[in-house]
């Protein structure tokens, strides 16, 4: 059994869940993005490759990790399931922009051999990442690759930008830290960059499915309905004369 403490905290897990998930930014922007994977699934071209079908469907899976992860008071732990979808993205538009960078990114003796080197100690030489053959100006792709940057430095890697969100309270020789965030705008702020990843996430699926989401109607229905909410909960301050 988990001690008083573990279980404390996981019943201290879900009261934030049961809480947040009525707020009005998650009640309406998770069901909205929901709605748009499934347009998404239900546009897709078939028959399709099918690792980029499969990757789709992990990218959706991230989504609702993610939201769980900060409806449960932990804004700051989505950003490895979200950086991860970005990359699979990038993955999915690789292999359908040209083939050969599937075997690149298998490339299983490559992969074999940095398990090899580190069962007798030693690092590894080749990169996680093959170098695929990709454009060099693509927007929706170069977003991916922008979002993985920030999420890199900001929340995935341990760099003093991840340490610097903590907030510790200094009693005298000892330091607290609050393990759940209750701040509203640290959860919205959270939830919101969890969105404009996996909007950018499918525009480029749409742009590896060469245009198949933007044929749908309900695709297009979706991703307006997102933009409508997003300008409700954030209008823009009125011009001055």
């Amino acid at each position: 059994m988990p001690s008083p403490r573990v279980t404390s905290f996981f019943e201290e897990q879900e009261r934030h869940l049961t809480r947040n998930v009525i707020a009005p930014q998650f009640a309406t922007f998770v069901p909205l993005m929901d709605e748009l994977y499934e347009a998404a699934f239900a546009a897709r071209p078939v028959p399709m490759e099918a690792v980029v079908f499969q990757l789709l469907v992990l990218c959706h899976r991230a989504f609702l990790i993610a939201v769980s992860i900060i409806a449960r008071g932990h804004p700051d732990d989505d950003a490895c399931a979200t950086r991860r979808a970005l990359e699979m993205a990038k993955v999915a538009f690789a292999v359908s922009y040209n083939p050969a960078n599937m075997a690149a990114w298998f490339a299983y003796e490559e992969r074999s051999q940095r398990w090899q080197a580190r069962e007798v100690g030693s690092k590894p030489k080749n990169r996680v990442f093959p170098p695929f053959d990709l454009p060099t100006e693509h927007p929706n792709l170069n977003a991916v690759g922008h979002w993985i940057g920030i999420l890199s430095d900001s929340a995935v890697h341990f760099t003093p930008e991840y340490l610097d969100g903590y907030e510790f309270q200094r009693r005298e020789h000892d330091y607290f830290l609050p393990y759940f965030v209750t701040n509203e705008d640290d959860l919205h702020r959270a939830l919101r960059t969890c969105i404009a990843c996996h909007i950018v996430i499918l525009n480029l699926f749409n742009d590896a499915l060469g245009g198949a989401f933007v044929r749908s109607e309900p695709w297009c229905r979706a991703m307006n309905a997102i933009g409508a909410a997003n300008q409700s909960f954030n209008p823009e301050p009125p011009h001055s004369a």
